[in-house]
């Protein structure tokens, strides 16, 4: 690929990062575990306690169905019809070895959020080896172009400060759709809020390459999830909205738990004081 198509690309970026809320569309925490639900989906039945549709299918849940469905439309329609098409022209263009690289070097920069919401949950020594792993990456592995701490036995984790929130024990609240920025609950949002103070980009000075490495970030994200897409569309048959919002549900609960939900009462369902995830250290 030449340097002007390379350079081209970058300079585009910026302009799409106005519409970066097409990740939520299939969101992280929903991209991550979307391919796995749906096949649970399938050997389910409907009338067992743990199926999502038990703690988010009611209107204690969903009380603003009817608006939220409207704008999912848009959001959905958005993401089809642009931002998917940008992903999958990035996906075909971007060798795999750099676009693993770019990835890599974005999920090293997401370390600070990560360290600082396993101190605020007491888990001391997560946060420990997160530390270790970032200075790693960010020394060896070349500002976190390569991820040399995996090597080392030092995986990464996924916290936020709405898992922190959860494990507070700020309850589930009220699911809605933003414009744009997709799936939500009024605690995650807030989470979301705190955690942007912690993105190293945004304190660095130089504004141009600033909003263009947001929107390489963004643009290389979208590209991340295409097979979760793909995945979307099969699995989610003619109700798109009650998939996304079972699975960001289900999604959020397995982060919250670190991947260890209780087996009992769902979570989202009966937020009794003894229900409340467990603080301390994880494996």
């Amino acid at each position: 690929m030449s340097r002007p198509l390379i350079r081209f690309i970058v300079l585009l970026l910026p302009v799409l990062f106005v519409g970066s809320g097409f990740l939520s569309l299939v969101p992280g925490p929903i991209g991550a575990s979307v391919s796995v639900w749906a096949a649970e989906k399938e050997s389910k039945n409907t009338s067992d306690p743990m199926d999502p549709e038990a703690f988010v299918g009611n209107g204690d849940s969903d009380p603003y169905q009817r608006l939220n469905k409207k704008v999912f439309r848009f959001n959905d329609g958005l993401d089809r019809y642009l931002f998917e098409p940008v992903a999958r022209g990035y996906d075909f263009i971007m060798p795999s070895p750099l676009m693993r690289g770019v990835t890599n070097f974005f999920n090293n920069i997401e370390e600070p959020r990560i360290i600082l919401n396993g101190l605020l949950q007491g888990k001391a020594k997560q946060a420990v080896r997160d530390t270790v792993r970032f200075a790693f990456n960010t020394t060896l592995g070349i500002g976190g172009l390569f991820d040399v701490a995996k090597h080392l036995g030092l995986e990464r984790h996924d916290e936020d400060f709405g898992q922190t929130l959860a494990v507070w024990g700020a309850k589930e609240s009220s699911y809605f759709v933003i414009p744009v920025l997709g799936p939500s609950s009024i605690r995650d949002t807030t989470g979301e809020i705190v955690d942007l103070f912690t993105y190293p980009l945004l304190y660095y000075h130089d504004a141009p390459v600033r909003w263009t490495l947001y929107g390489l970030m963004l643009v290389n994200r979208r590209a991340n999830l295409l097979s979760a897409t793909d995945v979307l569309s099969e699995a989610a048959g003619e109700d798109r909205y009650e998939f996304v919002r079972e699975s960001y549900y289900q999604s959020r609960k397995n982060q919250i738990y670190d991947g260890n939900p209780p087996l009992d009462l769902p979570y989202m369902m009966e937020e009794e004081p003894g229900g409340l995830p467990p603080a301390g250290e994880s494996q």
